[in-house]
């Protein structure tokens, strides 16, 4: 690990059992080392070392999925604010979301409502036979969302009737906005449910609040689009790409904007195009 491109923790090369700049530290080979940022105590208990540790220790993977976002099946893996397959999104929504104020975390309604193009209120509130068949198993609240295409009066949809993308959208918001979400966390297969250029959109406004709200997010995708959305000329936005070499080894290798990525561009190749051409790797030879 690196601060101001100063090596301040990891394995020593005198020793594999040893930490640099901890030498009164054995380490247990078998073992990682963020178990042992724990134990470390810099001068008035705080330091690199410390910050480190409080980082890590909280850091998750979220694998939505549409059931349980939908309310309708418990998620084992309960934490704050939404559970990892997506439970509790209906609590998330309704701690950060305020009408009267028109807002959604730090998002104002009306771009989130560009998100969700055929939506002019969302709000949560206890399901009611008229919306929800007594059929359906359900949490105590639920997402509701209001149809601006469908007939007054008819125009209200819960988490079940809903689209499964708008509750993608809101699950990825509500955990980059989310005072109790972790400070680093990652999501698997960020474009799932969502069309290509909801992704593109999406990851755009996403990657805005994740700076926004000092949240460290690692998302993985197999959407061009989502390239689209992501601002390289930024260096707090990284793009990864993933290949396994000829050995079967996982190398993961930075894009960066080179004189050759910028020519490309100016011939009308978007990074989404680029990618799929093989221009970037994370794509097999076939």
């Amino acid at each position: 690990m690196k601060k101001n491109n100063r090596k301040v923790f990891g394995r020593s090369r005198a020793s594999k059992y040893k930490l640099d700049n901890f030498p009164e530290i054995e380490i247990d080979a078998y073992k990682g080392l963020l178990s042992f940022l724990q134990g470390i105590r810099t001068k008035n208990g705080q330091g690199y070392a410390n910050d480190l540790y409080e980082v890590f220790k909280d850091y998750c993977i979220f694998t939505p999925n549409t059931t349980t976002l939908r309310g309708i099946q418990l998620d084992p893996f309960q934490r704050e604010p939404v559970g990892l397959l997506g439970g509790r999104l209906s609590d998330a929504v309704n701690e950060l979301i305020n009408l009267e104020e028109e807002t959604f975390g730090t998002l104002d309604l009306e771009d989130l409502f560009d998100l969700l193009h055929w939506v002019n209120q969302v709000e949560v509130g206890k399901p009611t036979k008229e919306m929800l068949s007594s059929s359906v198993p359900v949490t105590a609240k639920t997402i509701r969302f209001t149809d601006r295409f469908m007939r007054e009066g008819r125009n209200e949809l819960t988490a079940y009737d809903a689209s499964e993308g708008s509750l993608y959208v809101l699950f990825l918001l509500s955990l980059v906005m989310h005072k109790a979400s972790p400070p680093m966390f990652a999501i698997d297969n960020f474009d799932q449910a969502l069309n290509p250029r909801l992704a593109r959109a999406v990851t755009t406004k996403f990657c805005e609040q994740a700076i926004k709200n000092n949240k460290i997010c690692f998302v993985t995708t197999h959407n061009p689009l989502v390239l689209d959305g992501l601002d390289l000329n930024d260096d707090r936005i990284r793009l990864f790409s993933v290949d396994r070499n000829s050995k079967g080894h996982t190398q993961i290798n930075r894009i960066n904007i080179t004189d050759d990525l910028l020519a490309k561009g100016k011939e009308g190749n978007s990074l989404s195009r680029l990618w799929t051409s093989g221009w970037l790797g994370g794509v097999p030879n076939i």
